[in-house]
């Protein structure tokens, strides 16, 4: 057999103490934002319409936070080019 660890040991021991549960948290951290980026953000950004994709969370939620109707206000209405009258 070889000397070498197997490759799912391949990352050095977390050392013992707050130390070891600090790295153990980041790397978690660093998991959870790979997985999220993989499945939720990836797939969502395609998405140019909320309204038509009912099974992404996402959209769900831009659906319930932003207005139906875009709210444009007359001193800032120069930068968007729409004019409110």
């Amino acid at each position: 057999m070889s000397d070498q660890r197997p490759w799912w040991l391949s990352e050095p021991p977390a050392p013992a103490g707050w130390t070891g549960v600090l790295a153990q948290a980041q790397r978690m951290i660093g998991w959870a934002t790979a997985y999220a980026t993989e499945q939720i953000l990836a797939p969502h950004s395609t998405h140019t319409q909320p309204e038509d994709h009912p099974d992404c969370a996402l959209c769900q939620a831009t659906s319930l936070l932003a207005p139906a109707t875009p709210v444009v206000r007359e001193e800032i209405a120069w930068i968007t080019g729409r004019w409110t009258t």
